[in-house]
């Protein structure tokens, strides 16, 4: 029986795989097919988190220098913030030192205001006072001179009678000493010979009255105060008379004239003519001959004055500008210009050798701005530090060949004045003493050398 119930079961086993494996191979396959879905998906979702990791781990390296970042910042905020608090302390402080600075000299110019107006009042109540002075002395000036003229003509005058009483006295006694000599004549009586002789003592009383009254006004002009000539136009003015230039201030004085009127004098000539002592119309109209030679030569243009005719233009000048007219010393309206002379020959120079100072240097003399550099030289002097350069005004100096400040020192005043005129600042070379300063830095850098 067990046999048999075996073998139906072994039968059924047939039946039992036809109708449960297609089941079981459905099932299987399906769970195939789960597994590799949840396989796909579980791989991803580990990539993704391994993503999501390493992000994170960037993240938080990110938040941990941005932590990083930010305490630096505030550490070199704190420090620039300290740094510049200090800086604008400081500068407060300057300010307000400068503030109080400018109030001491705000203070000290109205004290100098007011010192100012005070002593030009005072000079203006002196200046009228003088003027009301000068004009007394004038009109007693005057006065002297008509009276001068009157004792003048009266002289004239007096010389002339005596001159004919003089002839007439001669005249008379070479008759009278005919007569002595030839007493037997009949044609002359002794009644003649008398009268002869009372018209000759009459002359000669009337001769010796002549000389007595010509004696008189002689020591009456002699008692007249002269006219004083030029001296008269510089009266009280603070002007004193130079035996070579004619009047000359020590001081500018309260009026000044524009010379540069005067045709031939420009605005590089007049502050030359200005610190000589020369600034008004008059000095130049009342000039001797001597001075217009002296100043020629001082100023190194020989002739040019009466060429140009300074003299009589400065007397017109004075004439319109102050109504009061001069009888100029010297005359030259019309002067004959000299003759030409015929041009020399062309002779070929050398040029002039170089000072001792630049031996063995690249460098040429030149007539209007001295010795000058050919090429840039090895050391060069900061020609900044002259006052009155700057950059724009060096770079035209080393164009020209000027490197040195010995090659200013060693300029002529005609030379500084060529400069001037070069860069089209006439008198700002002298004004500023360029030569003088320059003189003065290369001793200090260079010694005596």
């Amino acid at each position: 029986m067990i046999t048999l119930a075996i073998s139906e079961h072994l039968e059924k086993i047939p039946y039992l795989l036809s109708l449960y494996l297609p089941t079981a191979l459905f099932f299987l396959g399906g769970l195939a097919l789960a597994w590799f879905i949840w396989y796909k998906h579980a791989r991803r979702l580990n990539l993704a988190i391994a993503k999501h990791n390493r992000l994170s781990k960037d993240l938080s390296a990110g938040y941990q220098k941005k932590h990083d970042l930010g305490s630096r910042f505030s550490g070199l905020f704190e420090a620039h913030k300290k740094h510049w608090d200090s800086e604008l302390s400081a500068r407060d402080g300057k300010i307000t030192s400068l503030n109080n600075d400018l109030s001491a000299e705000a203070a000290r110019f109205s004290e100098l205001d007011l010192s100012y107006n005070n002593h030009k009042k005072q000079a203006q109540a002196n200046l009228d006072e003088r003027e009301s002075k000068l004009g007394l002395l004038q009109g007693d000036l005057t006065k002297n001179v008509s009276a001068l003229g009157l004792l003048q003509t009266k002289h004239d005058d007096d010389t002339s009678a005596n001159n004919q009483l003089r002839g007439k006295v001669t005249d008379l006694e070479a008759e009278l000493s005919k007569l002595k000599s030839a007493p037997s004549k009949p044609d002359v009586s002794s009644e003649e010979l008398a009268r002869l002789r009372d018209e000759a003592n009459a002359a000669k009383a009337a001769q010796k009255k002549a000389e007595d009254e010509l004696a008189n006004a002689a020591n009456a002009a002699k008692n007249t105060p002269a006219p004083a000539g030029a001296q008269a136009f510089f009266a009280n003015s603070g002007a004193t008379k130079d035996a070579r230039l004619g009047y000359l201030y020590q001081n500018r004085p309260s009026h000044k004239d524009d010379l540069t009127e005067i045709s031939g004098v420009g605005d590089t000539l007049q502050p030359k003519l200005n610190d000589i002592g020369v600034y008004q119309f008059k000095q130049v109209a009342l000039w001797s001959q001597d001075n217009i030679d002296n100043f020629s030569e001082k100023l190194s243009f020989k002739g040019r004055v009466e060429r140009e005719q300074w003299v009589n233009q400065a007397t017109d000048l004075h004439r319109e500008k102050h109504g009061e007219s001069l009888a100029p010393i010297v005359n030259i309206y019309h002067k004959a210009a000299p003759a030409p002379k015929a041009d020399p020959p062309v002779q070929k120079t050398e040029p002039a050798p170089a000072p001792a100072a630049f031996k063995d240097q690249p460098v040429k003399v030149d007539e209007k701005f001295g010795v000058l550099f050919t090429s840039r030289p090895s050391e060069i002097d900061d020609l900044k530090k002259i006052k009155g350069v700057a950059n724009v005004l060096e770079a035209k100096l080393h164009e020209i060949g000027l490197y040195r400040f010995k090659q200013i020192a060693m300029w002529t005043d005609q030379q500084a004045a060529d400069f001037s005129d070069k860069l089209a600042f006439p008198g700002r070379v002298e004004r500023d003493e360029w030569v003088k300063q320059a003189t003065a830095f290369h001793a200090e850098k260079y010694g005596n050398s």
